[in-house]
């Protein structure tokens, strides 16, 4: 095929531009037989026959070279047969012979973008619209080019394009709702539209494996969100995404014996885990006796400190440990982990598969230890704190503290994750905490990361008090978990300074969204991982108003029975 159609193109290629071409503008019988093999081959192509479609349109273009549609279904039947290369070419020639033709810039597009080369394709679906800017289909093939592109608000206005010429666009509204939801947190909107698709399309896979994240995240049902995923595996057993949506709303429930099996799907889908690029066979939970195993971090900082209350399961059983994690976190973790070698995360990237066989038996993800270990509430362990800060720097931070005065010791941090992970969730003004700040015996330490000198200026114009900043302990992980080991309690929306203190063994309050993460679970004060850990949950999405007054009426009790004053 490739060598029939090069030869061709070659000999047309020495040619001017023809004009449009069809078997009409030829002359007697070569149009009527190049006509005759053209219809045939468009019925075998509609009946789903596309390798005889593929031999109707080649005979086709036998008897007359320049037919331009007999290229383009050509093309069409070659794209369905997964041959891309030799549609690509037929789409090109379509295009030569008919240069106005705009769905064969349509196919050209797909099938360049088959083939890997996205950038390529967006050229040639910028041409199909330039010659038809009213298909659908070439504004939802720019659109999903445009996110492989990294630019999303041009793929949104893609897709609401392609809405707006057909309103009942079912894949069109799923992918949209993705982006919105996903990508640009506006959960409501981007709810609609994944929920309008389900109402055009009820069996549309892409809407449906959404739908469970929106029950899950958005419409905080995670029991329906684990119907629906069970009903789509139950149809598509392959489908990766709606197993790791099934396992997000199981482990949302504390259903820990069903999830942590389904987690392991998060390694199949595009999404927060890591992949550790080394040529290691990953631990299956079997006998570690006698082996050598490598720990990797996979996911956030916040993660990497959860996870590692399952690092001593795995150092008791093998032989060895080395625990590969962020190189903000390797002094903690040598120091509470002595019977494993800590090291950075990138230590092992550039090993060859030989050394690293030589050195390890197996590679773990850190997030598939409690598969093995946490199957039930009763196999997480009432610790008291399994992270050591430095002694030295507990020392230093005990008396600058002291400093202080008598009174309670807060440490507060108000902002959360990035918009990718749902900051406008997790996120509360600091003004919005004076009814926290106002409170009487209390000393307040900002563990916010990031830049807050703007938010603290505001919090004392607004006559709340000054909130304590040192900014080692916001640059240096090792220095905050020493201050935060001497701090009386930590109030906190969810952010990775909830799984430190946790970790550490400190009180710590967390401010819980409506629709929390899974790692908060869908109710109770308790969260299994960290037994020091107090939540208090939004009644109402967007509504800090009421956590914040009952954190306020807690912090009074608490700040009272520590007596002294406040400065």
């Amino acid at each position: 095929m490739v060598g029939w159609l090069g030869r061709l193109r070659r000999r047309i290629a020495q040619r001017a531009a023809p004009a449009p071409h069809t078997p009409a503008s030829g002359t007697g019988a070569i149009a009527a037989d190049a006509g005759k093999a053209y219809d045939r081959g468009v019925e075998l192509y509609e009946a789903s026959q596309f390798a005889d479609a593929c031999r109707c349109f080649e005979s086709a273009l036998d008897i007359d070279p320049e037919f331009a549609h007999a290229y383009y279904y050509l093309g069409m039947a070659r794209g369905a047969l997964g041959q891309f290369e030799d549609a690509a070419d037929a789409f090109t020639m379509a295009s030569y012979f008919s240069p106005v033709m705009s769905a064969a810039y349509l196919g050209l597009a797909e099938a360049q973008w088959k083939q890997g080369d996205a950038r390529v394709a967006l050229q040639s679906i910028g041409r199909a619209l330039e010659l038809d800017d009213r298909n659908p289909e070439s504004h939802k093939l720019r659109a999903a080019l445009l996110v492989e592109a990294g630019d999303v608000p041009a793929a949104i206005a893609s897709y609401r394009q392609a809405i707006e010429l057909r309103a009942d666009d079912a894949a069109a509204h799923a992918s949209l709702g993705y982006l919105l939801f996903n990508d640009c947190a506006q959960y409501e909107l981007g709810a609609s539209h994944l929920e309008r698709a389900l109402e055009i399309d009820p069996d549309n896979l892409f809407a449906l494996c959404n739908h469970t994240l929106v029950l899950l995240a958005h419409r905080a049902n995670p029991e329906a969100a684990v119907r629906v995923a069970d009903r789509l595996l139950a149809r598509h057993p392959e489908l990766h995404e709606a197993r790791l949506n099934r396992a997000l709303a199981l482990l949302t429930l504390g259903r820990f014996d069903l999830a942590w099996d389904d987690y392991e799907a998060r390694k199949l889908v595009r999404g927060n885990y890591r992949p550790k690029a080394v040529a290691l066979p990953e631990w299956q939970g079997d006998d570690l006796a006698g082996k050598t195993a490598l720990i990797h971090a996979e996911q956030g900082l916040g993660d990497e400190v959860m996870f590692a209350s399952c690092f001593g399961d795995v150092i008791a059983r093998a032989k060895h440990c080395s625990i590969a994690c962020s190189s903000r976190l390797q002094p903690l973790f040598a120091r509470s982990f002595p019977a494993a070698r800590v090291v950075n995360d990138q230590a092992f990237d550039s090993c060859s598969a030989a050394e690293l066989a030589q050195r390890f038996d197996c590679r773990i993800a850190a997030g598939s230890i409690p598969r093995y270990f946490r199957r039930s509430w009763s196999d997480f362990p009432r610790h008291a704190g399994y992270l050591r800060p430095d002694a030295g720097c507990q020392d230093a931070w005990r008396q600058r503290l002291a400093a202080l005065g008598p009174g309670l010791r807060v440490g507060l941090s108000w902002r959360g994750g990035a918009v990718s992970t749902r900051r406008s969730l997790r996120s509360v003004p600091l003004r919005d905490l004076a009814p926290l700040l106002a409170v009487a015996n209390c000393h307040f330490v900002d563990l916010q990361y990031g830049d807050t000198a703007q938010e603290r200026s505001e919090a004392r114009l607004i006559g709340a008090c000054e909130l304590h900043h040192w900014q080692d302990a916001i640059d240096d992980l090792d220095q905050c978990a020493a201050l935060i080991a001497n701090l009386d309690l930590v109030i906190s929306v969810c952010t990775a300074l909830i799984h430190l203190s946790g970790a550490i063994g400190r009180p710590v309050w967390v401010m819980v969204p409506r629709n929390p993460e899974w790692r908060y679970l869908a109710a109770g004060e308790r969260m299994p991982w960290y037994p020091s850990a107090t939540l208090v949950r939004q009644q109402t999405s967007g509504d800090w108003g009421a956590v914040i007054a009952q954190l306020a009426i807690r912090l009074n009790t608490t700040a009272a029975d520590k007596g002294g004053n406040r400065r």
